[in-house]
């Protein structure tokens, strides 16, 4: 049985209209799974249950991403002039380095939403952020196990989005734990006061998306994975979710989805948009869970759902803000590029407001001269432009 419900009254904020209770129960037999399939009569919902039992997941609820959400901030009495910004953030390593980034971001009217991935241990992470203000980790059932190319990836983002919403954020800017700052906090807090409550991400072009439309996409929506299957970080567990896969791939294909769409996971959405996103997938569950057991589809459900209303909610589609590197010039030992300094000036002239993927020791560089950058941006008298020409 699964409950979700919402626990957000305290502290004067009201809670959703939209809160509900779900139950759910999952008796499928597995023993009954290859007869259902070489009969060929099994629908569509209950495959996706029995992939479900197959994964190791104990029920499936209607509603998923929700959780039991307990918001224990207390609500500032003082009057906030600026926008206030929600940076959520799932991280897995680097504590260290996620310091370094919320150093830069720090501000009054910045709040962080940040997800330790349940498999390793949050207490590094809140040690390294202890003593800052307007920090806030998921905890509980609300701290999410995830996996990489896995429907969690999507959970998490959903759990974030409704934790910081409820404190009635502007703007929600999605982040890893290895996207660097590129600018200071003025020239990003007057960029977003000045925009028109526009919101940033990134569309794949039309030409990547009539190519992809083809196999790339299907392949990611159609055919069935066990990414999310539990202890997927050893490697005996690994192995198991290759032959998953692979047998998987000879199942029959799930139906389309009309008006397919994708790009980079990153966005910063005004609250419209995260308004949008969160009331649709409420009362559209069948949407929501119609991308359980797929493939990287944290790139695909978000633009799907709102491909055709940039012009209504104010959507630019091909600019998310970020410097990332898909097509290097120099050798790379995976995709995006582990940026560094070689990438420096590129990524000032890009005007983004983060770059990514940073690491602490193979982008200690571009990291030193990213923060002097900044420093400049803060103090125009200092003497940057002799450091580094």
């Amino acid at each position: 049985r699964w409950k979700a419900t919402k626990n957000v009254g305290a502290y004067g904020i009201r809670p959703s209209a939209s809160t509900r209770y779900v139950l759910g129960a999952c008796n499928f037999s597995v023993c009954n799974f290859s007869a259902c399939i070489r009969a060929y009569a099994i629908r569509p919902y209950k495959l996706n249950i029995l992939i479900g039992v197959i994964c190791g997941e104990k029920s499936t609820p209607t509603v998923t991403g929700c959780g039991i959400l307990h918001v224990n901030i207390k609500r500032c009495t003082k009057t906030i002039k600026k926008m206030n910004h929600a940076f959520i953030i799932q991280v897995h390593n680097y504590p260290e380095q996620l310091k370094e980034i919320i150093d830069l971001l720090h501000a009054e009217n910045h709040y962080f939403f940040i997800n330790v991935d349940k498999k390793v241990d949050d207490h590094p992470f809140k040690e390294a952020l202890k003593g800052y203000s307007n920090i806030f980790f998921t905890s509980g059932k609300e701290r999410t196990n995830v996996n990489h190319a896995g429907f969690s990836q999507i959970r998490c983002t959903l759990r974030l989005l409704r934790m910081a919403r409820s404190m009635n954020m502007d703007y929600y800017h999605s982040l890893s734990g290895q996207d660097f700052p590129c600018v200071n906090n003025k020239t990003f807090d007057d960029f977003f006061e000045s925009c028109d409550s526009k919101s940033y991400m990134h569309y794949d072009s039309p030409e990547e998306a009539k190519a992809w439309a083809k196999d790339k996409y299907p392949n990611r929506y159609r055919r069935y994975y066990a990414y999310d299957m539990p202890g997927g970080n050893c490697k005996p567990v690994k192995i198991v979710i290759r032959v998953l896969n692979k047998f998987f791939s000879f199942l029959p294909q799930r139906s389309e989805i009309n008006n397919v769409a994708a790009g980079w996971s990153w966005f910063s959405w005004h609250k419209q948009v995260v308004d949008y996103v969160l009331k649709y997938l409420n009362d559209t569950p069948k949407f929501l869970n119609r991308f359980k057991y797929t493939a990287c589809c944290d790139e695909v459900i978000f633009h799907t759902m709102l491909n055709d209303l940039d012009k209504k909610l104010n959507i630019e589609k091909y600019n998310c803000l970020r410097f990332i590197e898909w097509h290097p010039h120099r050798a790379f030992k995976t995709l995006p590029l582990v940026l560094n300094q070689s990438e420096y000036k590129e990524i000032i002239d890009s005007g983004c407001f983060f770059c990514r993927k940073t690491h602490p020791t193979e982008s200690q560089q571009l990291k030193l001269m990213l923060k002097e950058y900044i420093h400049d941006l803060d103090s125009p008298h200092s003497s940057y432009g002799q450091k580094f020409e």
